[in-house]
């Protein structure tokens, strides 16, 4: 059995009115600015995990979908890690 790992790595825009996060969330999400060339690409949320990728859609429109398959999950890791090492830290 594997232990819980609440740790995660996390891409964000930036914007000036985002309040300040707490050392425990600036912990266990490990922000970071995407570049500013990527503002407004992302309309949802993607989250990767296990074998598995999310597509969450925004607020408005209540949807989301889960791709169970490791090919998939291997290719929006690269992509995240690509924009990870792009982004700026916290």
């Amino acid at each position: 059995r594997m232990p819980f790992c609440s740790r995660t790595r996390s891409l964000w825009e930036f914007t000036p009115d985002r309040r300040a996060l707490t050392v425990k969330e600036l912990r266990d999400r490990d922000p970071r600015y995407l570049p500013e060339v990527m503002n407004g690409k992302f309309r949802s949320v993607i989250i990767i995990f296990d074998d598995k990728v999310a597509f969450v859609s925004s607020l408005n429109t209540l949807s989301a979908v889960l791709i169970h398959s490791d090919e998939i999950r291997q290719t929006m890791t690269a992509l995240f890690d690509g924009l990870w090492t792009l982004s700026k830290k916290k």
